[in-house]
Order: structure tokens, then C-alpha cells, then sequence
């Protein structure tokens, strides 16, 4: 299950606005510096500019990098994609890492937007939340600064869904990079026709984009469908990508060209083969016929013999008795039994397998730091899991914080999921801190998944703990 924003642990105060909003300007100004951030870890789905469980292209529809869906591309023209696609079990490890890439970005502390509508609204570096539905008005601009730094990282937690109007646009100034701009959002995201939108959209829900709408960034949607009309999609992190765009309509025909000048004459052809012969000539006339020879005086005809008398016919022999019944002979040997047939529930059973990811951020850290772990864990069989439960050991010396109801036990976190479906996916989060007496060396998250009818799996992630500054 996915935390909502409106869920997250805060690691600090949310302190209020000092300022005022223009009604003139609509320019945010946010008293208290907006939390630092690292860029969120996309795993495997960082080589995509869409990646959902299905997909509908409608007009001309390009994108940049990799297009990944569970089902076959649906809609009224194929997109043109530059990079690869992938098309149902290729695309099911970048579906993964998106599960825990978005558990990583809603877990990070920040402050309030403090305004319902982003438009007009100026905002520095760092991680901003709402807990509810936020968006822009048709036409209006959102501004990122990014302080002349080009690595500055942009981190917008949005509790429930983010509809962009027609029109609409993400300014990026100050050297600000769209591949550092972040959007978790907990539902459904609709941007209007006519847009220009920055930045990597991590949905919970579908995505919908309308015509003529160019996005600077990635569309990855997690449970539901994304939307094209007439779209591009420029996923560009170090260098420019030119997205082609439709193809244009055929140029008139041209003027005849001249007559070419005459061929020279052709060599002379191969001598004919012989005919058949001719039919044979009729027949010649047949000879005269001789005289026929007189005949000589037949001899006398000579006397027949009588025939003698019918022999009487003999009798017919009497049949013999008819012979007893033999014994009746041995009986067969009996054939091996058949091998036994396979049960319910071990048929269930074989069917049944889960698999896990563990994540890190940062993967080195020191004495006193904040340590997230992202942690997922999925139905990779055939047939529903049930009685799902999943432990973590943690190195936590200095501190724990975990999400989706996870309870301490002894040393070990443990969640109780219940039945899982076949491909349903679970995401767990966990903060720790480096205690400040901690030896350097080696930190590792084990985890573990079991179910009363599903294989187990087992999964870890190594931090490594440098000295103390």
C-alpha cells in the first residue's frame, strides 16, 4: 500500500508564511527555507519517458527515451518512440523500482505550499507537501528557481490529485534542470492542452495529457492508464534530444523532364531454331493378288467312340463328439500404480511466490545521518499469496521511523500484508539514524517475506558508515 502524503511523518515544524501574496504578481515567498534534497533514485524506470500498465496514443505522439506497458500501445497512431519498448514481463522491473522511488519521495520532510493554486507561485530548491488536491489555472505559470545551481533538486508532494489547466506552464530559471524536478502524486494527473510541463510525474493513479502539450521530463504512472493527444515527451538528463515531429503533408508534384535522346540500335538477334519436320508422304499402291491354288478332296470322317457308364456316389462320413472345455490359463501380473496426483493445495502452493527489492539513500553516510531505506515487495507467481507477512532487521542505534503500520518486535520490524493478488505490489519505508558512536564499516537491512501458500523471499542493502567528519 502506498503512503499519502497527507500521511508522511514530518521531521521538523511546519511554521507558517512571513509575507504576503500579491494579488498582482501571485509570487510565493516561503519564510522558512524549503529542506534540502538529493534526487530521487528511479532505478530501473529512469530510462523511460512513459511508463504505465497501459497505454492509448492519439495523434502524433513522440517521446525521447524507453516507452514500457503491461498490455500492447492502444489508440488511433503509434507513437514514435526514439529509445526502446518494452511490452509486459521487460517492463515489470521498471514498475518495480517506481513503487519504491515513489515511497522514497513522499517520505522526505519539507514545508507547506501554502497556496491552493500553484499558478503564479515562485519556488527555490528543497521539498514542498499539500495534503490535498492542488493545481494551476488555465494560462497560468509556475516558476522553479534554481539559484544558478544546476544540480539543485526539486522534490512536490501533492496529497491527492494535480490538474494542470490548458495552457499552463513550469518555467525552470536559474539554471534549474527538469531531470531534478520531482512530482509524487497520491491520484490522478491531468495536464491541458497546450501545456509545457518540467519534471518527472510519479502518479499513484492514471495520467492524461492533452493536445499539443510538450512534457520536459517523464510521465510514470503506477495502477492506472496514461492518456496522449498529439504529444511529446523530452526526457533529455545531460544532453539535447530533438523529439521528431509529425510527419508533414506531401510536396506537389514536379514539372515532366525533357526527352531523353535516342538509344542506340540493338545487336543483331541469335540465329532461329530448326522447324519440326515435314508429315511422310502417302502410301504407294498395293500389288496385284495372285491366282488362288484349287483345293484337294478331304479323306474320310472316322467313327466315334461310345461313353461309358456313371460310377454310384459314395456316402458321407458321421461327424466326431464335440471335446470338453480346456482349463481356464494363469492370470496376468498386475501393473505398477500411478504416480499420486497433486493436491490443491500443493498446486497452490507451487503457484504462489513473492519476490523483494531493498532500496538505500545515500548508499555512504556518517555518524548522526538520516538513512531512508525503501523497501518493496510483490506477487511474482500465479495465484494469490495469502497471510503475507514481512520483517525487517535494522541497524538502528541512533533511531527508527517506519511507515505502513510497521511494528517493532524484539529487533525486527514486522508488517502484517494479508493476501497479496498476482502482480499486486506492497511499499514500506524506514528512517534511521547513524548513532553518533557508530564504528565505520558495513550497516545492512535485511528483509524478509513469507506466506502460508507462496515461497519465500529474502532481500538486503548495505550502507556503508564512514568515520565521523
Amino acid at each position: 500500500m502506498r503512503v499519502p502524503v497527507s500521511h508522511v511523518p514530518r521531521g521538523r515544524s511546519r511554521r507558517g508564511l512571513v509575507g504576503s501574496v500579491s494579488a498582482s504578481l501571485l509570487t510565493l515567498a516561503l519564510a522558512v527555507p524549503a529542506v534540502g534534497a538529493e534526487p530521487v533514485d528511479l532505478g530501473a524506470a529512469a530510462t523511460y519517458s512513459v511508463l504505465a500498465p497501459s497505454l492509448t496514443s492519439n495523434g502524433p505522439t513522440a517521446m525521447s527515451e524507453d516507452l514500457g506497458s503491461t498490455v500492447a500501445v492502444a489508440g488511433d497512431a503509434a507513437p514514435i518512440v526514439l529509445g526502446q519498448t518494452r511490452i509486459g514481463g521487460p517492463a515489470a522491473p521498471a514498475q518495480a523500482d517506481l513503487d519504491l522511488a515513489y515511497g522514497d519521495a513522499v517520505l522526505r520532510p519539507g514545508v507547506p505550499f501554502g497556496v491552493a493554486d500553484l499558478a503564479g507561485a515562485t519556488l527555490t530548491p528543497g521539498v514542498y507537501y499539500s495534503t490535498a488536491a492542488m493545481g494551476f489555472t488555465a494560462g497560468g505559470t509556475l516558476t522553479l528557481d534554481g539559484g544558478g545551481d544546476p544540480d539543485a533538486v526539486f522534490i512536490l508532494q501533492i496529497g491527492g490529485a494535480l490538474s494542470v489547466g490548458a495552457s499552463a506552464q513550469v518555467a525552470l530559471i536559474g539554471d534549474a534542470d527538469p531531470c531534478n524536478v520531482f512530482w509524487a502524486v497520491n491520484g490522478a494527473t491531468t495536464i491541458g492542452a497546450t501545456s509545457r510541463f518540467a519534471g518527472t510525474v510519479m502518479a499513484d493513479l492514471g495520467i492524461t495529457v492533452g493536445a499539443g502539450s510538450r512534457v520536459d521530463g517523464r510521465l510514470l504512472a503506477d495502477k492506472a492508464a496514461i492518456t496522449l493527444a498529439s504529444t511529446a515527451v523530452r526526457t533529455a538528463c545531460a544532453e539535447t534530444v530533438l523529439v521528431p515531429g509529425p510527419v508533414g503533408p506531401a510536396g506537389p508534384v514536379g514539372p515532366p523532364g525533357a526527352d531523353g535522346s535516342d538509344g542506340s540500335d540493338g545487336t543483331d538477334g541469335l540465329p532461329g531454331v530448326t522447324g519440326p519436320a515435314g508429315p511422310a508422304g502417302p502410301a504407294g499402291d498395293d500389288g496385284a493378288v495372285g491366282p488362288t491354288g484349287s483345293m484337294g478332296p478331304a479323306g474320310p470322317t472316322g467313327f466315334t467312340g461310345l461313353t461309358g457308364p456313371i460310377g454310384p456316389t459314395g456316402l458321407i462320413g458321421l461327424m466326431g463328439p464335440i471335446g470338453g472345455t480346456g482349463p481356464a490359463g494363469p492370470a496376468g501380473l498386475t501393473g505398477p500404480a500411478g504416480p499420486a496426483g497433486t493436491s490443491g493445495a500443493e498446486s497452490l502452493r507451487r503457484a504462489a511466490a513473492l519476490c523483494v527489492t531493498v532500496r538505500s539513500s545515500p548508499r555512504r553516510a556518517r555518524p548522526g545521518a538520516l538513512v531512508r531505506w525503501a523497501i518493496g515487495v510483490r506477487n511474482c507467481g500465479g495465484r494469490p499469496a495469502h497471510q503475507v507477512l514481512v520483517t525487517a532487521r535494522p541497524r538502528a542505534d541512533g533511531g527508527l521511523r517506519a511507515s505502513g503500520g510497521g511494528r517493532l518486535v524484539g529487533e525486527r520490524l514486522r508488517w502484517t500484508t494479508g493476501t497479496l493478488a498476482v502482480g499486486a505490489r506492497r511499499s514500506y519505508a524506514i528512517t534511521t539514524r547513524v548513532a553518533a558512536a557508530a564504528r565505520p564499516g558495513p550497516s545492512v537491512m535485511r528483509v524478509a517475506a513469507r506466506g502460508a501458500n507462496a515461497s519465500p523471499a529474502d532481500g538486503s542493502r548495505t550502507v556503508v558508515i564512514l568515520p565521523a567528519a
